[in-house]
């Protein structure tokens, strides 16, 4: 009986020690392709950003007031302001991978894009509650989907609206939300629809 107790302990240990040594060899595999990469991204000459996704602040969005709402004021001077720069949605792009689209000269730039495109979600959200706070439920309804057609992945965004729609008894909008957040390119898509589902649907 020892032995057999020992002979599947050896066995064991063997192939345990295997797939230690075939993930070390595939990490070093891809850590040896992400250094190559990058190396060869730093190269890469500086190119012209014309073709990329910008993101444009549509007029209802600017044309909104809710008086006496300091939080509100204040997303609204935020978004104000992003009208007049650039922005681009790069959830998903590594730095690498924009260094090698785009060339290591833009890295900066391209960053400043990017983190406009977040604070616009944030100041996005935040109009979405102060308007949803003061009775106006349909305009916070525009402000997040708007938030949503342009590739937001805030768990907050996606659960007020579908809180919304859940009220106006519309399953099936709360169903498009899951699918589109199913489509993002972020590390947040699954516990999203995760949420979504366990929320809205778990009685179903």
């Amino acid at each position: 009986m020892n032995l057999i107790i020992l002979a599947s302990v050896l066995v064991f240990i063997l192939i345990l020690r295997f797939f230690i040594k075939k993930n070390d060899k595939e990490m070093t595999q891809t850590m040896r392709g992400f250094l190559e990469k990058e190396q060869a991204a730093n190269f890469v000459r500086k190119k012209p950003l014309d073709d990329l996704p910008y993101v444009t602040i549509p007029d209802f969005i600017l044309t909104m007031t809710l008086p006496d709402d300091p939080d509100f004021a204040e997303a609204k001077r935020m978004i104000t302001h992003l009208k007049d720069t650039k922005i681009v949605n790069f959830t998903g792009v590594s730095n690498t991978d924009l260094k090698y689209r785009y060339g290591t000269a833009n890295i900066g730039v391209l960053s400043e894009y990017d983190q406009n495109y977040l604070h616009l979600l944030r100041s996005l959200h935040g109009m979405g509650k102060s308007l949803l706070s003061a009775g106006r439920k349909d305009d916070a309804k525009k402000v997040w989907e708007y938030a949503v057609e342009i590739g937001s992945d805030m768990m907050s965004t996606y659960l007020s609206l579908a809180e919304i729609y859940h009220d106006e008894g519309h399953p099936e909008e709360i169903e498009e939300l899951i699918f589109k957040a199913s489509l993002l390119p972020s590390i947040t898509s699954k516990s999203i629809t995760r949420k979504l589902r366990a929320t809205f649907f778990s009685e179903m």
